[in-house]
């Protein structure tokens, strides 16, 4: 078995800890999403890709932090994104 990295665009991955993928596929959108966290523990990058992760776009790092040193867990939201706005929902687990 061969494995081909898809990592055009991505940045941070030398210093990374753990990369989450999210998948947003429907008869219209065909979206991946990956949060890149760093060995600090905070989100260094979040980024989207509409070809299978061939091409990758930074979406930036939202504020404040999501991730401060491992105290918070990423949730997706149990909504459908509006098709009109691509970009990526985070918020913080309820407390």
């Amino acid at each position: 078995m061969t494995w081909t990295a898809f990592n055009t665009g991505l940045t941070g991955l030398s210093t990374s800890l753990r990369i989450l993928l999210a998948v947003h596929n429907d008869m219209t959108n065909n979206v991946v999403y990956a949060d890149v966290i760093n060995t600090g523990g905070t989100l260094s990058g979040v980024f989207s890709s509409t070809n299978q992760g061939g091409t990758w776009t930074s979406l930036g790092v939202p504020a404040p932090s999501i991730y401060p040193a491992h105290k918070v867990v990423y949730t997706v939201p149990h909504r459908r994104p509006d098709k009109s706005n691509r970009r990526v929902h985070l918020r913080r687990p309820a407390r």
